[in-house]
């Protein structure tokens, strides 16, 4: 069953071919991939994994996108502050009563959902755009600006402004923020 295209798609151009384009076509054709090597530096590597995040995250495959922009992220070195620990830094603030071993759960729950198994988390999540997003500004903030690519610029130029509107819609509001596991 397909998703609803997220209002991300409005506001980002989708690429001409899909991968539900090529989901479709695979299922009424033999499978015939390109057999070829690929030989890439683990920079080169974690870039193309964000490019292909991004991608995933136009069509609204958010788990696809938190996978590989999650991947991603654990390929590069820390070198300066991250997206992860400006937001870390800013939920510890907010509510600093929390342990920040409970707040590093919540920001990793649902790329660690998809990657580990996780017993002592529910059996189905909900993945939205929230969520992907965060996850590609986090990988992108690990990636050099020499390694930076026009899909990754792309991104930044999109998500710095629609960041913002999404907190100014929750300044009226709480945050819904997952409860960690007991």
């Amino acid at each position: 069953m397909l998703r609803p295209v997220s209002l991300i798609c409005r506001e980002f151009p989708l690429p001409s071919a899909t991968l539900r384009d090529m989901d479709c076509d695979m299922a009424n054709s033999a499978l015939n991939p390109l057999d070829r090597p690929l030989c890439l530096s683990k920079k080169a590597a974690a870039v193309r994994q964000i490019e292909a995040a991004i991608r995933a995250m136009q069509i609204g495959d958010y788990d696809v996108a938190i996978t590989l922009a999650g991947a991603a992220e654990g390929m590069m070195p820390e070198t300066a502050p991250t997206g992860f620990d400006s937001m870390l830094d800013r939920l510890l603030k907010r509510s600093p009563e929390r342990p920040k071993k409970d707040w590093v759960g919540i920001l990793n729950r649902d790329r660690d959902w998809l990657k580990h198994l996780t017993p002592d988390l529910p059996g189905q999540l909900e993945f939205d755009l929230d969520a992907a997003a965060y996850m590609v500004f986090r990988a992108t903030t690990k990636v050099p600006a020499s390694a930076w690519t026009a899909p990754l610029a792309a991104f930044k130029a999109w998500y710095l402004p629609w960041m913002k509107r999404q907190s100014q819609l929750r300044a009226s509001g709480p945050l819904p923020v997952a409860t960690p596991p007991s």
